[in-house]
């Protein structure tokens, strides 16, 4: 029975350890350059004036987080009437911890790409670059994700973007309420065991 109850508490000490898990992140918006707290919705439309977009996310359980093992982003890029001059990048916006965006990807020439078949670009960020992001999450929860239009000012360089999207997985201490649960579980099958050793 001792042995017993000491499994019992080592689990529930053990429960409070850091866990990896996916990370929810919710997208609250897009905010194009020069118009800040405006959600203009998707698509957006990039051309001499604006030249960049950022894409607002939120961590809800940002306070939680520890580490984080990656931070995945997805997002289209297509001109319907594309010409070869299209030029972008997309980067991790480092702004408030002082700190130089992390570089993302880069495209050009979006000729054949359309809404109906637009380049659907997946990158995610530099390794070396997931502890200043874990940093700007844990700012307040919020990161922003942007897509610039680089390139000359020449008619033609423009684009669209749509269908952003984040996963991040990450290190996570686990809120009391979960612990609980965890531990209880785990405490009512050990105690069904016993009984049933002790009845046969």
């Amino acid at each position: 029975m001792r042995s017993a109850l000491i499994a019992v508490l080592t689990f529930i000490g053990a429960s409070g350890s850091i866990l990896a898990a996916p990370v929810t992140v919710n997208y609250e918006g897009s905010i194009l350059e020069g118009q800040p707290g405006v959600d203009q919705g998707l698509p957006i439309y990039l051309s001499q004036t604006p030249n960049n977009v950022r894409f607002r996310f939120s961590v809800p359980d940002f306070a939680s987080l520890t580490a984080i093992n990656s931070i995945t982003i997805s997002f289209d890029v297509y001109d319907d009437n594309a010409n070869g001059f299209e030029q972008g990048d997309a980067v991790f916006v480092l702004n408030s911890i002082g700190e130089p965006n992390a570089l993302l990807t880069s495209f050009s020439d979006l000729s054949g790409f359309t809404s109906a078949s637009p380049l659907s670009i997946a990158t995610s960020v530099p390794n070396g670059d997931l502890p200043n992001a874990l940093l700007e999450i844990q700012n307040d929860g919020v990161f922003f994700i942007r897509v610039n239009r680089n390139g000359n000012n020449r008619e033609g360089n423009d684009f669209y973007v749509d269908n952003v999207a984040v996963t991040i997985d990450a290190q996570a201490v686990p809120e009391p309420a979960t612990m609980g649960v965890f531990a209880g579980a785990f405490g009512i099958g050990l105690l069904y065991r016993l009984r049933r050793r002790v009845s046969v």
